[in-house]
């Protein structure tokens, strides 16, 4: 266990000076991967509500929304999210805000290589079949995944970590994305990406009524499974759930 701490903490450890990248597949250089999930042009996809539409969605001052923010663990079982809404939480947590440059997000992410994919379970949402979704930061569109419900998708979470919400964000990892530069300094950065992205739903939350809570216990298999990623090549790293808060909850 301790060389394994070792390990973990060499990892972890920001000796960027120290490091050499001499081999690197960047350095070797093999084609840099693509900083988003290709889907089949054929896959139906699901508009979401144009950017230039959500700007005055927002009714709270930045200082606000900060000072005010906390995580959320109760929600209105019956409050529907509303499509703007669930447009502007994710353009506000990995949205490309021009297409001519797509590793430039609204989400800092290490070296520009958008190592996170946001995944996005939906039980109450207007307009939008219940199931799971993937987000499509350069269309700004979700796509399908599958329809599986509710019950299969709380077996993901450990008891006392699953909070009712009509939406849950779960964010996946591609390390391959960070590895091709950064070798193994790659897994302290994917999760500085994964905690960026996380805030930015917080404060995006908060500045629209809504309220989230990050939760980092799940069965990592169980999560996987349901994304249908294949736990090695893209893993999920973190989830949230969104809501409109009832009461006053912590």
């Amino acid at each position: 266990m301790k060389n394994s701490a070792n390990g973990i903490k060499e990892y972890l450890t920001s000796l960027w000076y120290d490091a050499s990248y001499s081999n690197s597949d960047q350095t070797k250089g093999i084609e840099e991967p693509a900083c988003f999930k290709e889907i089949p042009i054929n896959k139906k996809r699901i508009d979401l509500i144009d950017i230039d539409q959500l700007r005055d969605l927002c009714k709270k001052s930045a200082f606000e929304t900060i000072f005010e923010r906390r995580s959320i663990r109760k929600f209105q079982k019956d409050e529907a999210i509303k499509k703007n809404e669930l447009s502007y939480l994710l353009f506000c947590t990995q949205g490309i805000k021009d297409k001519n440059r797509p590793r430039y997000r609204t989400s800092p992410t290490g070296g520009a290589k958008c190592s996170i994919e946001t995944y996005i379970y939906i039980d109450n949402a207007e307009n939008i079949e219940p199931g799971l979704y993937l987000y499509l930061p350069m269309e700004h569109k979700l796509v399908n995944i599958h329809n599986r419900n509710t019950d299969e998708f709380k077996r993901c979470l450990y008891p006392g970590n699953y909070f009712y919400s009509p939406i849950t964000f779960i964010w996946t990892t591609i390390p391959y994305r960070l590895e091709w530069k950064y070798v193994e300094r790659s897994y302290k950065i994917l999760l500085l990406d994964a905690g960026h992205t996380c805030q930015n739903l917080y404060i995006a939350c908060h500045s629209i009524g809504l309220g989230t809570c990050a939760v980092g216990a799940y069965r990592q298999k169980e999560m996987d499974s349901f994304l249908e990623v294949d736990g090695d090549k893209e893993f999920s790293v973190y989830c949230a759930p969104v809501g409109k808060p009832i009461g006053n909850n912590s």
